[in-house]
Formats: structure tokens, C-alpha cells, sequence
């Protein structure tokens, strides 16, 4: 009885762990986003938007991404220009046997996301001709 108590333990942990990262799935695409620093308190609908700009993505190429995990950190520099600080977003996707990453560096929250999913997008792309042969 302990053993099999030990076991059942032990699987709901890893459960716990393995979901404990993740915001939301789609089509089998786990996509996590992470707020370093200040940008822990950036307003909600901030948020909400840029968790919608990734599930948009997830959803325009899931016959390409299939299964897998997208994460996103954002985080601001200290470097500022006319008030406005610089922002850093990088994208990593696991799936399948291949992993896709891109970042970028903009002055503006939603121009640096915007930068990163372009690259993103443009490197699924050249998978996917890459792997029709084209």
C-alpha cells in the first residue's frame, strides 16, 4: 500500500510541475509567457492582448507546430530614449525534434512582441519549405 501511495505521489507531482508553467494551451501547443521585473505589474489588458497575439499565431500555423511549447520572456532594459524604455522579448518553440528561437529589442512593449512573433513566424515558414523541399 505505501509503494503504490509513493507512486501516485510521485505522478502528481510531475503533473503539478509540468502544468504549473504553462498559461493556456492551444492545438496542443502549450504557450507560456513570462513577465520579468517591473513588467510583473503591467495592467491586465496588456497582458490579455499579448496572450492573444501568440494564441493568433499558434492558431494560424497549427499544421506546422503541430504539438510542443512556446515560451515568451519579456522583460525591460534599463536603457530608455525619450522616456520610452527599451523592451526585450524572446520566443523559444519546442516540438517534435526541433526547436525555433528568435528574439527582439524595441522601444515599446507590443512593437518588441510584434518583432519577435514576425521572426518566429518567418523561421516556421523556412521549416516548413525546408521540409517540403522547396
Amino acid at each position: 500500500m505505501a509503494k503504490l501511495y509513493i507512486v501516485l505521489r510521485l505522478i502528481y507531482f510531475v503533473e503539478e510541475r509540468t502544468i504549473r508553467g504553462v498559461d493556456e494551451m492551444v492545438e496542443d501547443v502549450a504557450i507560456s509567457i513570462r513577465f520579468v521585473g517591473k513588467l510583473r505589474r503591467l495592467n491586465p489588458i496588456d497582458k490579455r492582448g499579448i496572450r492573444e497575439e501568440v494564441s493568433g499565431l499558434v492558431g494560424k500555423y497549427k499544421r506546422v507546430l503541430k504539438s510542443g511549447a512556446l515560451k515568451l520572456n519579456i522583460r525591460q532594459n534599463s536603457e530608455r530614449l525619450k522616456k520610452v524604455p527599451l523592451f526585450l522579448c524572446k520566443a523559444r518553440f519546442w516540438g517534435r525534434g526541433r526547436s525555433i528561437a528568435a528574439h527582439g529589442s524595441e522601444y515599446g512593449i507590443g512593437q518588441s512582441v510584434d518583432k519577435t512573433l514576425r521572426r518566429v513566424e518567418h523561421r516556421l515558414i523556412q521549416d516548413k519549405e525546408r521540409r517540403l523541399g522547396l
